[in-house]
């Protein structure tokens, strides 16, 4: 049985490859791998954060990324998207259509945000967070994928599962990720992990999982 193993800077191309494999259609994808490869490496440069992954046969065919916040504001994709900013904008420069995705124009207001607070270091431009206690009591999943041709194994699940141990290795009590409204199989799986749904957000669930009981720190993929 394949091992959930901790990824580190080797492991971020083919991290990267099999998440081009998972959501082909997304901004991030469409971005390009170089962009991708950048925004995975922000889960690498801080003891707060965490990626691992599946192999078979030297693949990778599952991954999960996630962070524990020590402050408000402290965020997976904005600061996925503040790491991979020069990449991002070089891929804007290559393929100016790109502005005409459906998630650059409903996210447009905070990409121009970011850009403002990276470039004028204007921190009071980033929105308030609700339910700001909440938040920092919960284990962040920032990316989670499966590649298409080794779903269904209980990969996904058993990611979710390790993503557990994180949360009490730092001390926390919930687990919480958003997930695209139409994608209903993951909402689906979640929920099978004993998920619920919290909110709803534009187009997307927000989810969360109170921990219980004692986790198993040397878990492995369940055929």
């Amino acid at each position: 049985m394949p091992e959930i193993k901790e990824s580190n800077s080797r492991n971020i191309p083919g991290i990267a490859e099999c998440q081009l494999q998972c959501f082909p259609a997304s901004m991030a994808v469409l971005l390009g791998k170089k962009t991708v490869e950048k925004s995975l490496e922000w889960f690498l440069i801080s003891d707060n954060r965490f990626l691992i992954h599946i192999e078979e046969d030297e693949k990778v065919v599952g991954f999960l990324g996630g962070f524990a916040p020590r402050f408000i504001g402290d965020g997976g994709k904005s600061g996925m998207f503040m790491h991979s900013l020069p990449e991002t904008i070089k891929a804007f420069v290559k393929n100016p259509s790109l502005v005409m995705h459906n998630e650059i124009r409903n996210y447009a207001p905070a990409f121009v945000r970011n850009i403002a607070i990276r470039f004028l270091n204007n921190l009071s431009l980033k929105p308030p967070i609700q339910n700001s206690t909440d938040y920092l009591q919960c284990l962040q999943v920032s990316i989670i994928g499966v590649h298409p041709s080794f779903r269904g194994n209980g990969y996904a699940l058993a990611l979710m599962k390790k993503a557990e141990d994180y949360a009490a290795l730092h001390n926390k009590q919930k687990l919480q990720l958003s997930v695209k409204q139409k994608n209903l199989p993951a909402v689906n799986m979640y929920k099978k992990a004993e998920w619920e749904i919290s909110g709803r957000l534009k187009d997307t669930f927000q989810m969360k999982k109170q921990l219980g009981g004692i986790r198993n720190q040397n878990l492995v993929v369940e055929a």
